[in-house]
């Protein structure tokens, strides 16, 4: 897939990293488990591992999370895109933007120069402000303005970019969830008789266990009141046993297609602009969905921008909706932890087996 490229007026430089580190909740004073999420690029000599994100996900509690940064710039590139009259520490200012498109989260952080193209500080993000992934973008910006001259290609007005990077991905919630949660969290939930329903579809369809309707602010899930005993499985609150691998079992026989269904429209919202080559992202669930499917979908891409250009190029493709619909079901089965699921049925049957073998005997 070719990288759409963006072009200055001005010497900008890409060799921009950023690196975290120190992770810890101030308010409880407790370390926070970390899992450095990387990736593999090849050329044609050697292979660079390069780490792409953090996985916090594993510690679960914390409503305050506070951590160290360090952004840095090769000597020469710095010299490349900046005057020689220009100071690092006060012609520029390294800012990284972090953003969790889930909320809308969006937050600013400047870094210190500490010398020889570093840059340090600190962040802290609260819980209650972030859900699935928090993005991080290193930029450098010209912090003062300066007079043109002329064949020289360098940034003079202040606010100018002169240097970005990959972003980091920091991962606070992406762990398989259970059917019956995923529906809770994911949409409204009603139960109605079909067979008497104000809806036209509902009721030419009476014998039908559920209809998904994805549309507006928040999509509705109608179950059939018809089953009476399944919105008393449903309900339970069994914490083990039979009851509780019955309840999980319906939760996410009803949970893959209706996630498919759900993930389906928040990728096919996804607009393509072949003028500008940007992609028109949804909002309000959809974009929840997207943030939550994408990383799984193409786990080889390095940034959010670049799954979803992947996405909406892959929508375009010849048979490219197809093949991410084929891959997209591994994904629902991977969301609804349906492998947990099935193992936890299998175990419970086997000790109802043993149990009636011992009687037996």
């Amino acid at each position: 897939m070719s990288k759409a490229v963006q072009l200055y007026p001005h010497a900008v430089s890409t060799a921009l990293g950023l690196r975290l580190r120190d992770f810890d909740d101030p308010a409880s004073g407790r370390t926070v488990e970390i899992t450095e999420v990387s990736r593999t690029a090849e050329d044609d000599e050697s292979k660079t591992e390069t780490v792409d994100g953090y996985d916090v996900s594993a510690t679960r509690g914390w409503s305050k999370l506070s951590f160290r940064l360090t952004a840095d710039l090769p000597t020469p590139e710095l010299q490349r895109i900046l005057p020689p009259t220009s100071s690092v520490d006060t012609d520029t200012a390294m800012v990284i933007l972090m953003t969790c498109a889930s909320t809308k989260f969006r937050h600013g952080v400047r870094l210190k120069h500490a010398g020889e193209g570093t840059w340090s500080g600190t962040a802290a993000i609260q819980r209650d402000d972030v859900k699935g992934i928090v993005t991080l973008r290193p930029q450098l910006v010209r912090a003062t303005g300066i007079l043109a001259v002329e064949d020289l290609p360098f940034a003079t007005t202040a606010g100018a970019l002169v240097a970005v990077g990959e972003p980091i991905s920091l991962y606070v919630d992406v762990e398989p969830t259970s059917g019956r949660a995923l529906l809770q969290s994911t949409v409204v939930i009603a139960w109605e008789d079909f067979a008497n329903s104000d809806h036209a579809w509902r009721r030419e369809h009476p014998d039908d266990v559920f209809h998904l309707e994805p549309f507006g602010s928040a999509p509705h899930l109608f179950l059939n009141s018809r089953y009476a005993q399944l919105r008393e499985i449903m309900e339970s609150d069994a914490k083990r046993g039979p009851e509780a691998v019955l309840r999980d079992m319906a939760a996410t026989l009803i949970a893959q297609p209706a996630l498919m269904q759900l993930a389906t429209a928040a990728i096919s919202g996804l607009g393509f602009d072949d003028d500008s080559g940007s992609v028109d992202v949804p909002t309000g669930w959809r974009a929840d969905l997207l943030v939550s499917v994408l990383p799984r979908l193409y786990p080889e891409e390095p940034s959010e921008e670049d799954r979803l250009q992947r996405a909406a190029h892959e929508l375009r493709e010849s048979d490219g909706a197809a093949s991410l619909l084929s891959r997209l079901g591994s994904i629902v089965q991977e969301m609804t932890a349906s492998y947990k699921i099935i193992e936890s049925a299998v175990r419970t049957y086997e000790s109802s087996r043993d149990r009636e073998e011992a009687l037996d005997d």
